[in-house]
């Protein structure tokens, strides 16, 4: 078996959602005050930090496909759709996560029929909980969205072999009928090496419901992350990403979501973050019936 490069890192936090609803000079205003303590808890671990998270630089719809049974769950896959506003091409992401690095990267995550960019990246939860995810990623015309699990199965072969012996022509559809409408914040750089220089990403992802019109989110993610296409960071790079993320969580316990359910687990109703289904759980059942 090959063994993957892990080329990101994403740490993620959730936040407590109702500071932040309101309008978006408040979504921006609320976001300013949040960068302002968060870089007083981290000063020590980071070389310098730019800017701040005062863009906002995506706006989209995000929803997730599945047989009502939820066969893609069940067997560890999600199945992403992302529109953006203006109605271009969506994008879809076939992901397999797992806890297990190796388990993860024992996919094949090919696709027959788009396009795609394959990627292995590792993201981390609190207290400091990874989860591995392989997926590929590409752009489909409006009326080539998958709608079966036949549909799904074209444009990634080695579906079929993990989900099982099911009903191809079981539809798709929107995971508990939910559509988040999403806004990214970007713009901060925090830099944690000089040689080489390592530069962290950071971003606050707001989720609303689509059906929603109030300004109300239902989940806020604060996450940063950074990479290294050929999978290699150093020991005194990890461990400064690592003294930050725990600094966040000692220190900024008023801005933080006590239940920490992740977007995902928002959408599948899940009581633990991101759970992956056991051998027994009731999804896998649901499979195997």
């Amino acid at each position: 078996m090959k063994t993957r490069k892990v080329v990101s890192r994403e740490y993620k936090l959730m936040l407590q959602a109702g500071k932040f609803a309101g309008p978006e000079q408040h979504l921006l205003a609320v976001a300013g005050e949040l960068w302002g303590e968060l870089v007083g808890a981290i000063a020590p671990f980071v070389v310098r930090a730019d800017g701040a998270l005062d863009t906002i630089s995506k706006q989209r719809l995000i929803s997730f496909l599945d047989s009502k049974p939820r066969h893609l769950w069940a067997g560890g896959y999600v199945l992403r759709l992302r529109r953006t506003l203006e109605g271009s091409r969506p994008e879809v992401t076939l992901k397999f996560r797992h806890p297990d690095r190796y388990v993860a990267e024992s996919r094949q995550m090919k696709s027959r029929r788009i396009r795609a960019t394959v990627k292995f990246e590792e993201d981390i939860k609190p207290p400091f909980v990874s989860l591995y995810g392989f997926s590929t990623c590409g752009r489909v015309g409006r009326k080539n969205v998958p709608d079966t699990l036949d549909a799904a199965y074209a444009f990634f072969p080695d579906l079929p072999k993990r989900v099982g012996k099911v009903d191809g022509s079981l539809k798709l559809r929107a995971v508990n009928g939910f559509t988040a409408r999403e806004i990214v914040l970007t713009g901060p750089i925090l830099t944690i090496g000089t040689k080489p220089r390592v530069e962290i990403e950071c971003a606050l992802i707001v989720w609303y419901d689509h059906q929603n019109t109030t300004n109300a989110p239902v989940a806020v993610e604060f996450s940063f992350r950074y990479g290294n296409t050929s999978g290699r960071y150093s020991g005194k790079v990890a461990k400064r990403a690592y003294n930050i993320f725990e600094a966040l969580q000692h220190n900024l316990l008023e801005w933080l979501e006590p239940n920490s359910n992740t977007k995902t687990a928002l959408v599948f109703g899940c009581v633990t973050p991101d759970a992956v289904p056991s051998p027994g759980s009731p999804r896998r059942r649901e499979a195997q019936e």
